[in-house]
């Protein structure tokens, strides 16, 4: 582990064929491996400008070796190669996982999209990653069960029943729970989903329960204002009639 992350900070640290610059304008300083927002580009310069990731859909890129004080100039390396960043310290990460950057914060974390551990971190919490997408992009996806609906809201309280990436916002409900592959009771999961586009959760709330769908994790426009930006968004709901008629 420790070989790696000394063999990647060297690459980094020598290899300037492929950098962008940027002026840090976030009203921070930002950390050695810190996470950066691109937000313009200033051709009289022809420098980036960056702030602090917020969440939003973007390009996202890492610091290198050297905190950058504001107002500063500061550089990041392209993602044609693993990247060390600065990861969340409350986070137990392995080779694989998927982590990104998250609102408020400089570094990644299991609650962001986006990349995948190509090395996990050492005792300073840095790990090396690879992009798996473009910007903060994800590829969450979960199957769920309507648990609760509101058709005048189009939005729904969805049982987690398989999912691929990550859950990110998942909660429980006390009392709610299932069992694991190994046989175990564990609690149950729920996310709340919204039907974005107005064709999924058109329904009498009371035909709604219990319905089985899919739903993935996306920015955008909601349909309403009172929906979020970025949030589960139902792609997928079975038909009311669930029963087999064979010929």
């Amino acid at each position: 582990m420790a070989d790696v992350n000394a063999a990647l900070q060297g690459r980094f640290q020598r290899d300037i064929s492929q950098h962008l610059r940027w002026r840090n304008l976030s009203g921070e300083s930002v950390p050695a491996y810190g996470v950066v927002r691109l937000t313009d580009y200033d051709t009289g310069n022809a420098e980036h400008q960056i702030a602090k990731p917020d969440g939003s859909e973007g390009l996202y890129y890492v610091n290198g070796p050297s905190a950058v004080a504001n107002n500063a100039r500061g550089a990041s390396q392209t993602w044609d190669l693993p990247r060390l960043v600065l990861t969340d310290s409350g986070d137990t990460l392995a080779v694989g996982d998927q982590i990104g950057p998250v609102d408020g914060q400089w570094y990644m974390s299991s609650a962001g999209t986006g990349f995948r551990v190509f090395a996990a971190p050492n005792v300073n919490y840095i790990a090396a990653v690879e992009r798996i997408g473009g910007g903060a992009g994800n590829n969450n996806t979960i199957r769920f069960q309507i648990h609760e609906a509101d058709c005048e809201g189009r939005s729904i309280v969805a049982r987690v029943m398989s999912y691929r990436g990550s859950v990110p916002e998942a909660y429980t409900i006390d009392g709610e729970t299932e069992l694991d592959e190994l046989g175990a009771t564990i609690a149950s999961r729920f996310v709340p989903a919204y039907d974005k586009v107005g064709c999924y959760l058109n329904e009498s709330n009371v035909n709604l329960v219990g319905r089985y769908g899919y739903a993935t994790y996306l920015y955008g426009a909601p349909k309403y204002n009172y929906q979020p930006w970025l949030g589960w968004e139902v792609i997928a709901l079975c038909e009311q009639q669930t029963e087999c008629e064979a010929l």
